[in-house]
């Protein structure tokens, strides 16, 4: 169910890493509410500056407001296929300057997408290296949207979040002869493939990469057209005309199709723009439920809509309209062990990213899983060595499909593969230190006929340190499972997988616990083919995420902590209330001490934070004459045990009290206070024996009771 759900939504999700809005002092605001807006029909509208802003490093910033329609353009075999917002080219010829330099647009899932095709320095000159998104953009919205590239990475953003990334380490294609356009692809002669539908405004190109926090100041603020690395920007505010001008003097365009209506008031004012929730976050906080929480990041926003991906329908449903300033939300109307997408949009504007949960498999069972841009989990490692051939062993191998043999022609190929920080909450997405590892499942997609192999392919463990720049070289003659480099067992061994286009699954239960257990360092580990008949998996490079290794983790916490004894609460000197216990618990982490009312609650807690082995606790905030419940219990990561007894205590009025001896001290009112129905109420606190009477006879400790006569 959750791979359907994923091919019908484009199988991605994530949520990122996000920033504090700031504004450069160079900056200037300069939009009104007459602003104007490019509008293109999606059928032959688009913006041509011809053979142009050829790049080695970018960042590409737009604001757009899709209508539906349009059309795809590609960046050819292997790249992606997408509605363009900005291109320098698209698919025309490989290994040639009639390569595409970079594409960034929208695919037919909605989400962001781009794509490069290697350069001439690179390892495969012409293989194609898409990045797509992981959210579906709004329609009939003002939205932004960025792309930068380093040289090494792509980072996609959406509303100034981190939507996806992905390592590459080849150069862009910057000698490419292929046009550069606004809401069209061309080729090097012009030719369009690929339409956009509706609005564009503020499209700005640099040529190196921005940070993320000069991204969110694109969209609070115009760039000056000074600032360094700027060497494009079309404000998209002119009222008429087809030259398309470029504010820093140097790439002004030409628009073609259709003149009528094509500068519209646009009605999009930064300040108006209502920033979306970051941080979604969703876990299964009890059984057949989900709790989401996120950041409020607008102060001007009427209220948020949290959705939910239907797989049969789909298309995103509503489960709620939440008032201004939520920042949570339950979803009980959920099935055990399913994949779940979530978002929250603003009333009427944009939305955060997506982010997944699983309600589990039974009470206090977890799932976590663990794959390259799903839930902002950008750790996952996993690269190829190769020990002769290209790109040979002194270049990392990274490729959407990474082999494994030991032949004649290529001598051996490796794959290197790691998950890191496994650790962490149950709300990020992570395994509890402590939890106790059900079964812990590697899952590979065996792609086509040429991937699939009759040999044993073994897992070891990696006991050497590597990274994503390693090679054949940088790790001395590849990898060796000789106890040094890597462990001399393996964790699984595959004997033979002869069937293509299959998830072939690897069990690495033992390991992921003593992980868990420190008792093993993550390293990773490296796949070994026992013979030449290759071996190769679909890699985290994937622009399908649906189909990247994913770790998939079954687990039950480890146990709440016992209760503490023999609370009790006293005054002090001081008029405040002293709460006191035993301390026979071994495995908190902390103590929680909580007052009410009354014994059915509400409970306020006190505090939280009191250390592993504490034993009292002094409440300073109590009235005269009143009456308190008080609790004291004990906490780990992985919850609260019972509270001790509740104790009930009320302050009276004054600060004196009456003792008695127990032996001859006593009071008398004389004969008064006969009543025929009646009510005693007192304080008290006995601190010894005394001595006992009744109502109808007479006791002591050194007799038996006596008849009464008759």
């Amino acid at each position: 169910m959750f791979n359907q759900l994923y091919n019908r939504v484009a199988r991605y999700c994530s949520y990122g890493f996000f920033g504090c809005l700031a504004t450069m002092a160079t900056h200037n605001h300069v939009h009104a509410d007459d602003v104007k807006a490019l509008h293109f029909d999606g059928v032959d509208d688009y913006v041509t500056m011809g053979n142009t802003l050829g790049l080695s490093e970018l960042t590409i910033s737009v604001w757009f407001k899709k209508d539906a329609g349009g059309a795809l353009g590609s960046s050819g075999a292997g790249g992606v296929n997408v509605i363009p917002l900005v291109a320098k080219g698209r698919g025309e010829n490989d290994a040639s300057t009639l390569d595409c330099n970079y594409i960034f647009g929208i695919n037919s899932a909605g989400m962001l997408a781009a794509d490069f095709e290697e350069g001439a320095a690179g390892v495969s000159p012409g293989i194609n290296h898409p990045v797509v998104g992981v959210t579906p953009v709004v329609e009939g919205v003002w939205q932004h949207a960025a792309l930068t590239y380093d040289g090494a990475t792509w980072k996609v953003y959406l509303n100034g979040q981190l939507d996806a990334e992905l390592y590459v380490g080849q150069p862009l294609r910057s000698d490419s002869i292929q046009h550069f356009g606004l809401g069209a692809a061309m080729n090097s002669s012009g030719t369009v493939q690929g339409y956009f539908a509706g609005s564009l405004n503020e499209v700005s190109v640099w040529d190196h990469a921005l940070s993320q926090s000069d991204i969110e100041n694109l969209m609070t603020s115009t760039p000056a057209v000074t600032e360094t690395g700027l060497v494009g920007y079309w404000p998209l505010e002119q009222a008429s005309g087809v030259t398309v001008a470029d504010a820093t003097g140097n790439n002004d365009g030409v628009f073609t199709g259709e003149t009528e209506s094509t500068w519209v008031d646009s009605n999009f004012v930064r300040a108006d723009f209502v920033t979306p929730p970051t941080n979604l976050r969703a876990w299964a906080s009890q059984v057949g439920a989900i709790s989401l929480s996120w950041t409020d990041q607008a102060s001007t926003e009427a209220g948020y809509i949290v959705e939910r991906y239907d797989s049969s329908a789909a298309a995103w449903s509503e489960l709620a309209t939440l008032p201004a300033d939520s920042t949570s939300y339950l979803d009980e109307s959920v099935d055990l062990d399913v994949d779940y997408l979530y978002r929250v949009r603003v009333s009427g504007g944009a939305t955060s990213l997506v982010t997944q949960a699983n309600a589990g498999t039974s009470a206090g069972h977890h799932v976590t899983k663990l794959r390259y841009g799903v839930n902002g989990y950008f750790d996952a490692l996993d690269v190829g060595l190769r020990q002769y051939v290209a790109p040979g062993p002194d270049v990392t191998w990274n490729i959407v499909t990474l082999y494994t043999d030991n032949n004649s022609s290529t001598n051996e190929d490796q794959i290197l593969m790691q998950f890191p920080n496994l650790e962490g909450a149950i709300a990020d997405g992570k395994v509890p230190a402590g939890s106790v590892v059900q079964s812990a499942t590697l899952r590979i997609w065996v792609g086509d006929g040429n991937e699939k192999s009759s040999n044993t392919i073994s897992m070891y463990p990696m006991l050497s340190d590597w990274d994503s720049h390693s090679t054949w070289n940088s790790m001395v003659d590849g990898i060796s499972p000789d106890g040094v480099e890597a462990a001399s067992i393996p964790d699984f061994a595959q004997n033979g997988l002869n069937v293509a286009s299959v998830w072939s699954e690897w069990d690495l239960t033992e390991r992921v616990q003593s992980i868990l257990d420190g008792s093993h360092t993550n390293r990773g580990w490296v796949l070994l083919n026992a013979g030449s008949n290759g071996f190769g998996i679909t890699s985290s490079e994937s622009s399908d995420l649906s189909l990247r290794p994913e770790l998939v983790i079954h687990y039950t916490l480890g146990a709440v902590p016992g209760s503490p004894t023999d609370t009790s609460v006293s005054r002090t000197p001081e008029n405040a209330a002293l709460i006191t216990w035993t301390d026979s618990v071994s495995d908190e982490g902390n103590y929680i001490v909580e007052r009410a009312y009354s014994l059915d609650g509400p409970w306020t807690i006190l505090t939280d934070s009191l250390p592993a082995g504490s034993t009292s606790y002094s409440d300073s905030t109590v009235l005269e004459d009143t009456k308190y419940f008080y609790r004291v219990s004990a906490s780990n990561t992985f919850g609260s045990g019972e509270p001790d007894a509740v104790q009930a205590f009320r302050f009276g009025t004054g600060t004196s009290a009456l003792e008695f001896d127990g032996i001859d001290d006593y009071i008398t009112m004389g004969n008064t206070l006969g009543m025929s129905e009646l009510t005693i109420t007192l304080w008290f606190k006995k601190t010894g024996e005394g001595s006992t009477a009744t109502s109808g006879g007479w006791y002591s400790r050194h007799s038996t009771r006596r008849e009464r006569s008759r």
